[in-house]
């Protein structure tokens, strides 16, 4: 009587397992419909110039550096922001945002932190 009992648990579990799979394929797909609308709407944020606020491809320690750093978007003093600094990479893309030597990410010109460097002119020297 037992082995009846267990033939007909494992006829009802395996009926179960393709409805399992079936809607672990269907949950997959939700999941990359998803990823890829998250995707477009970074390469949007990228070609309207507000992918300086995109951190995502950062580190715990990039960002601990940031702060460290003390870096913020808008400096408070004027004429020390990253886009008058000798660190500061402007963008190619015609992106807003551009990089820096010590910081990695996206940086704001009208951004700073501690390590701000005066542009030296050629005349100067």
């Amino acid at each position: 009587m037992t082995n009846k009992s267990r033939r007909d648990f494992f006829k009802k579990t395996a009926s179960f397992f393709p409805a399992f799979i079936g809607m672990g394929v269907i949950l997959n797909s939700c999941d990359s419909g998803i990823e890829n609308s998250k995707s477009n709407e970074s390469k949007n944020e990228k070609k309207s110039g507000t992918s300086c606020d995109d951190l995502s491809g950062l580190s715990d320690d990039d960002l601990a550096t940031r702060k460290k750093l003390n870096y913020v978007e808008v400096s408070t003093v004027q004429s020390k922001t990253c886009k008058l600094c000798a660190l500061f990479i402007p963008s190619k893309e015609g992106s807003e945002c551009g990089t820096c030597s010590l910081i990695k990410g996206p940086i704001k010109p009208s951004g700073s932190c501690v390590y701000w460097a005066k542009i030296e002119s050629g005349s100067n020297v």
